[in-house]
């Protein structure tokens, strides 16, 4: 196993059977935060400066500092780099124990190892004996691992088996020698790995919210691992017979033609490389696309990265986020062309993603980029929303945006959508009392509320502090008093592009060519006859409007109680998802760490299950594994967390367990986005979707 992956797991036999028999499809995970921290940590030891230069280059990241703060107080990425050599010698010195070379001592204090601040007190000592070190370097092959020189393990056979066979003799050493100075050692080796350089790449699990997240995803740690594809392919593989059959990699897009081919190449020349043991496939020239006759095949999701496009507005911007609408229209062309102009690549370039913080972009500013890539022959979408929420509500209304703005259609999937499915008093129990939060977007909340709760018939004193709040937000924000069904009309304008609608001259990097344009000009000019939702809309997007909407105001948890949110989330299930045909990626280790969740048991996959009461609408749901290295989880670990918490925590029968875990497996295979089909339920879904239009 530990060629492949360092991962502990349950082997249960009707789990076994079930991967064995039908496989597993990973349809939600970032190539780009999969590699193992052991992997990351062996090459962390193996090119210590290439690593040390990556964390010098993101260290002034304002949330990188605060994480290396969270890990130890005065820890610096020259720290974490003394340490990784300390780690790499005291490695040579129990290795070379194990064979009985000790004519040089290890050079590292090993007195009173036995807490935390030994580490520092190892990295003083061990500079103090820089000669010495020297030396000792030169006495070693430091491009590989050690224990080679004296364990019979086959080139071919990689760094984690080596690693795990080492800990295996220096533990079996340790018991039949009662060796103290190699417990020492060792404890100081994986006190290194497990006290300063895990935390930077796995998200621990007092760590809570997608802020976490991204800090290791912005520190450096994976970049010099991650630039290497083979390694990934084989752990997400997991066993010789293969767990997965389909995986689905988001990668993100380039803005440059060179580097965007280079890294499809890398990854599909990797991926050759993992199925015939050779990288001699060039997806530009190769006129065939190989197919993997058994094991993993892959396909590619273009995941366009939101950014916090307003943290600092300019007067003379034209609209919201004008600079990442431009960027997002260059990176979509080249994309366009690359899989146009490319056969080898356009077999597995299949769909079209956005992610990163979704509390620093709004899905409006993704929608006429998904427009161009459907009419630039793209059939697939999915989209990161409801994962991170300040409020409830916001999270609700931010999924029914990405489903009414990027016209998401049967098929077409959300990733995570936890704000449809944690229940209310959960979130509420433990959120604060009070919320900070932007008072545009909250005023954005209270007219999505309005709107949807039914006129005020079944909340009628909510409805009118609904209509009270609106009225002091909108003055606050447009010095005018708006009324709730103008700011839904204006709302709904938010879909076009404002680099055309607000701009007549057509602001050449906002679309792909004068088709496409001409094509987003037809709804510009229909907006343009509702004159006062248009104007309100063309104010939304001043830099004036856009500052007030930032001003941060304090919000009350429980403005909007919590049957209320209920009834607002099997609205946006029952009357948009479901009549659409959208899925949902359900990650669940990753909706764990990042939501409010304490443990797998809460997760509301199993209310969309039909396993906790009561019934009520549930989506089309697939299962993923999101960042398999930074929450140190895979496909196969998903299905067994699921399957102990049905037949553990909800008392569930064996067989039943295993109808519901078989049910969701082939819902992902039906809802994979291979070459513009879907399998399975691609008539149902396409039924669904076309019946909700109808209806509407």
């Amino acid at each position: 196993m530990f060629e492949r992956s360092s991962l502990p797991t349950t082997h249960d036999p009707l789990v076994d059977g079930m991967i064995r028999r039908q496989k597993m499809h990973d349809l939600h995970i970032h190539l780009n935060g999969t590699t193992e921290v052991d992997a990351v940590w062996l090459d962390g030891l193996l090119q210590r400066r290439a690593v040390l230069a990556q964390l010098r280059g993101n260290a002034s990241r304002e949330e990188v500092l605060e994480q290396y703060s969270q890990i130890e107080d005065g820890l610096t990425p020259e720290e974490v780099g003394n340490r990784l050599r300390v780690a790499r010698r005291i490695r040579l010195a129990m290795v070379d124990r194990l064979a009985g070379r000790g004519a040089i001592a290890a050079p590292v204090a090993l007195d009173g190892v036995h807490n935390f601040l030994t580490c520092q007190e190892i990295v003083a000592d061990n500079l103090a004996y820089e000669e010495l070190q020297q030396v000792y370097d030169r006495m070693h092959d430091l491009s590989r691992h050690p224990i080679r020189r004296d364990y019979a393990i086959h080139p071919d056979r990689g760094d984690l088996i080596c690693e795990a066979v080492m800990l295996v003799v220096i533990y079996q050493h340790i018991v039949e020698k009662a060796d103290d100075q190699m417990a020492k050692l060792l404890y100081a080796y994986l006190l290194i790995l497990n006290a300063t350089f895990q935390p930077l790449c796995v998200q621990q699990e007092d760590q809570v919210g997608f802020d976490q997240f991204q800090k290791i995803t912005l520190n450096g740690a994976r970049e010099a691992t991650e630039t290497r594809y083979v390694q990934r392919f084989s752990q997400i593989g997991y066993s010789v017979e293969g767990d997965v059959a389909l995986v689905e990699g988001r990668f993100a897009p380039k803005s440059d033609r060179r580097r965007m081919i280079r890294l499809l190449c890398t990854i599909l020349r990797s991926f050759a490389t993992y199925h015939n043991g050779n990288g001699k496939y060039d997806p530009v020239c190769e006129a065939e696309v190989p197919r993997p006759d058994a094991g993993l095949d892959l396909r590619l999701v273009a995941h366009f990265i939101k950014s916090d496009g307003l943290a600092k507005v300019k007067d003379g911007d034209l609209c919201r986020f004008a600079d990442l609408r431009r960027q997002l229209a260059r990176q979509l062309r080249l994309l366009c062309a690359v899989r146009k102009n490319y056969r080898g690549i356009s077999h597995y370039l299949t769909g079209i993603d956005a992610a990163a913080n979704e509390l620093h972009t709004p899905p409006e500013v993704f929608a006429p980029i998904y427009r161009a890539a459907r009419r630039c022959g793209f059939v697939h979408f999915t989209y990161h929303v409801g994962e991170d929420f300040e409020h409830l509500l916001s999270g609700i209304r931010a999924v029914c945006e990405a489903l009414e703005f990027l016209d998401l259609r049967a098929g077409d999937r959300i990733g995570h959508g936890t704000a449809l499915g944690i229940f209310p008093q959960l979130w509420r129990d433990r959120s604060p009392t009070k919320i900070a939060k932007r008072q545009g977007d909250w005023l954005d909340d209270l007219v999505f509320a309005h709107a949807m709760l039914d006129g005020g018939t079944r909340y009628p004193q909510l409805h009118c502090s609904l209509e009270s709040r609106i009225a002091e937000l909108s003055q606050a924000i447009y010095g005018e008093i708006c009324s709730p069904v103008l700011l839904k009309q204006a709302w709904e304008l938010r879909q076009l592009d404002p680099l055309i609608a607000l701009d007549g001259a057509f602001d050449e990097l906002s679309l792909l060519d004068r088709v496409e344009r001409e094509e987003e000009w037809r709804p510009v000019q229909e907006a343009k006859s509702r004159a006062q939702a248009f104007t309100l809309f063309r104010r939304y997007h001043s830099p004036a409007v856009t500052k007030r909407c930032r001003q941060v105001i304090s919000v009350e948890a429980d403005f909007i109680p919590p049957e209320a949110l209920h009834e607002l989330q099997q609205l946006i299930i029952a009357k948009q998802l479901n009549r659409r045909g959208v899925a949902i990626e359900c990650p669940l280790t990753s909706n764990v760490r990042i939501s409010r969740y304490h443990d797998y048991k809460e997760h509301h996959l199993f209310r969309w299950l039909g396993v906790v009461p009561p019934q009520e609408a549930q989506p089309l749901v697939c299962l993923a594994s999101d960042d398999p290295g930074i929450f140190a989880t895979n496909m196969r670990n998903e299905m067994i967390h699921m399957h102990r918490t049905l037949r553990d925590h909800f008392g569930l029968a064996e067989h039943e367990c295993m109808r519901l875990l078989e049910a969701l497996n082939n819902q992902g295979a039906a809802l994979a986005f291979r070459n513009g089909h879907h399998f399975g339920l691609a008539e149902k879904l396409a039924a669904l979707h076309e019946s909700a239009r109808a209806s509407s």
